[in-house]
């Protein structure tokens, strides 16, 4: 699992090193969710505590056009760098989901027409 320390900073969680839900997502039963979204597009990160270790999800879309892409950036060193285009899918809202690591923190992100943005990390 993400070490709260490091959630703590960039303020995904309380003291008490439990992660929340923003109001927007849809997925109500998820550990984390965040959604974010622009003129042409959307993307969510969720996460799932499963067998004591948190799985990552993405799912997005499109506001302008029938194709798009789903991915997933990791990074093990904070964010400093990043794998990008981790398990894509294309042209669905069907979840793109990663393995746990507890060294790798994780973003959705979302491909419109050549133009992405992603969510924080988590």
């Amino acid at each position: 699992m993400i070490a709260a320390t490091v959630l703590t900073a960039i303020g995904v969680v309380g003291t008490s090193g439990t992660a929340h839900a923003s109001n927007n997502c849809d997925e109500p039963a998820a550990y984390y969710c965040q959604f974010v979204q622009t003129n042409w597009g959307w993307v969510q990160l969720a996460t799932d505590l499963i067998g004591h270790r948190e799985w990552a999800m993405a799912r997005g879309g499109s506001k302008i056009g029938s194709s798009w892409y789903v991915y997933m950036d990791q990074s093990s060193n904070g964010g400093v760098t990043w794998d990008p285009w981790l398990n894509t899918v294309v042209n669905t809202t069907n979840y793109t989901e990663s393995l746990p690591d507890s060294d790798i923190v994780t973003r959705g992100c979302v491909n419109v027409n050549g133009y992405s943005f992603c969510t924080g990390w988590h």
